[in-house]
């Protein structure tokens, strides 16, 4: 008999686990002494056999947050479980030996799901690890593990080196358009009631478990947690939020939050909650006429016929149609909004042009005006 305390709702409960009947000795006409010896060999290796995960099983566990606060309720991730009664999660200090209980729970037999439990009282490291089939193995051999932060700040990651800037195309300027891909994220919509659910699309993500999406009011710091995702490994796929009170917010992606990412946003996304600013049913339009120096541009773009690479352009307002400046393909969307970089001071122009890979032509669409004022004006 094997014994495990099993600690919920704060009572001590006693689990009882039988073993394995013993095979009866008692002869019949049937058997030979060959017989008696090949059964016990066959049976064991059948109850390996058992024990290995079915084909393309990857038992995974995580926390919905890296963050919690002391005492705070752990939400805990769980896919692609084998559905043993007796499978279990354990939180534990991180350096804890790997037959260390702490705060832990049967799965229940789920496959997907997630457990919540309460977060340690004492600030530090800590991980949520996955055993399979207590019943069936009494092994500590962890199937699965997370760390997370309880009342102390997560590390960050070192910051990437910033990219080149791309090179003109042609002596004429044109641009050096890449080919349609890298990280993608934008809303099903440019503007949203505050009840309606937010639809968000991702695709070109390198598929960590832990690449996350997050929502917050555009004007939050990179290091603000809003209402936030992982995308469990997904390379592309759409997310679903709850509505939002009226304002502005922006969509963004983070990777590897396990594995270092920390807070570089690698790909943002602006919408809006409630009715969307004057002229942003305009073809393409500022969000305001005046901008200060150190603000960055908000566009407005509608009634592209959808193709990957039509474009918005953003350049001084007397700089001719073939000239590119800060620009952005609108990757197949017919509308929606884009954030361009602060500029200096001056008259500038938004234009809009239509599918680069199929004309390679600066056919401006639409084009609207809009001004960078003079420090303290």
């Amino acid at each position: 008999m094997v014994q495990k305390r099993n600690r919920q709702n704060g009572v001590i409960r006693m689990k009882k686990l039988t073993a394995v009947p013993p095979v009866s000795r008692r002869k019949t006409a049937s058997f030979t002494s060959a017989a008696r010896i090949v059964t016990p060999v066959w049976a064991t290796c059948m109850m390996l056999f058992a024990l290995l995960p079915a084909a393309g099983q990857n038992p995974a566990v995580t926390t919905q947050r890296n963050y919690y606060d002391p005492g705070e309720t752990v939400t805990i991730v769980l896919s692609e479980l084998p559905g043993n009664p007796t499978d279990w999660v354990a939180i534990v200090p991180e350096e804890a030996p790997e037959n260390t209980w702490g705060r832990w729970q049967y799965t229940r037999g789920i496959e997907d799901g997630m457990i919540d439990l309460p977060a340690p009282m004492e600030p530090g490291v800590y991980q949520v690890r996955l055993y399979l089939d207590w019943q069936g193995t009494a092994s500590y051999d962890v199937a699965d593990r997370h760390t997370f932060w309880v009342g102390v700040d997560p590390p960050e990651a070192d910051q990437p080196e910033e990219p080149e800037p791309a090179e003109p195309g042609d002596d004429e300027g044109a641009p050096a358009l890449p080919e349609i891909g890298g990280v993608l994220v934008w809303t099903s919509a440019p503007a949203y009631e505050p009840d309606e659910t937010v639809v968000v699309h991702f695709e070109g993500l390198p598929g960590n478990r832990t690449d996350w999406i997050n929502v917050v009011p555009a004007e939050a710091s990179d290091r603000t947690w809003g209402d936030w995702r992982y995308t469990r490994g997904l390379t592309e796929g759409d997310l679903e939020f709850p509505g939002l009170p009226e304002g502005r917010y922006e969509v963004r992606v983070y990777f590897d939050w396990a594995g270092g990412g920390g807070y570089t946003v690698q790909q943002r996304h602006t919408f809006f909650s409630g009715p969307i600013p004057e002229g942003a049913d305009a073809p393409v339009a500022t969000e305001q006429s005046t901008y200060a120096i150190e603000q960055p541009i908000t566009v407005f773009f509608r009634g592209l016929p959808g193709n990957d690479s039509d474009w918005i352009n953003v350049v001084p307002a007397d700089a001719t149609d073939s000239t590119w400046g800060d620009w952005r393909y609108t990757r197949g969307r017919s509308e929606g909004v884009m954030m361009f970089n602060p500029l200096p001071p001056g008259e500038y122009e938004v234009r809009m042009y239509h599918d680069w890979d199929g004309t390679e032509a600066y056919e401006v669409q639409h084009r609207h005006r809009f001004t960078v004022l003079e420090q303290g004006q």
